[in-house]
C-alpha cells in the first residue's frame, strides 16, 4: 500500500493528538529515515525464510552425507582393530603355551637335579657312615 505525503501529516497530527509533540517528533523521525524500501514486508520476510530453510535442508543433505562416511570409516577401523586384537590373542596364546613347556621342562630338569645330588649325598652319607 502506497502512503503518499497527505497520509503521512495526517498520521503526524494524530499522534500529536495522542502521543504529544515530542514523541511524535521523535517517532515521525525514525520513520522517515527508514525509507520506504528499507520497510519489509510479509512477502520479503516469507522470501528470507524460504531461503534460509533451504539452506538448512542443503546443510542437513551434507551433513548426513559426512556422517555416513565417518561411519564406514568407523566401521572399517573398527574391523581392523578386532583382526589386530585376534592376531595378538593368537600370539599370546603361542608365548603362554611356549612358557608353560619352559616351566615344566625346567621343573622335570631341577626334579632329577634334586634326585641326583639327594642320591650324592645319601651315598656320601652311607660311606662316612661305614667308615
Amino acid at each position: 500500500m502506497a502512503v503518499d505525503e497527505r497520509a503521512h501529516r495526517h498520521l503526524a497530527d494524530r499522534l500529536v493528538d495522542v502521543l504529544g509533540q515530542d514523541a511524535t517528533d521523535t517517532l515521525m523521525a525514525e520513520l522517515g529515515s527508514l525509507g520506504r524500501g528499507q520497510v519489509a514486508t510479509q512477502h520479503d520476510m516469507q522470501l528470507g525464510f524460504t531461503k534460509v530453510e533451504a539452506s538448512m535442508e542443503r546443510l542437513r543433505g551434507e551433513v548426513r552425507t559426512e556422517m555416513m562416511g565417518l561411519r564406514a570409516e568407523l566401521k572399517t577401523d573398527i574391523a581392523s582393530v578386532r583382526g589386530d586384537m585376534m592376531d595378538l590373542r593368537a600370539e599370546l596364546k603361542t608365548d603362554i603355551a611356549s612358557v608353560r613347556g619352559d616351566i615344566a621342562l625346567q621343573t622335570r630338569q631341577l626334579g632329577l637335579w634334586s634326585l641326583g645330588a639327594m642320591t650324592g649325598l645319601a651315598g656320601i652319607v652311607f660311606a662316612a657312615a661305614q667308615l
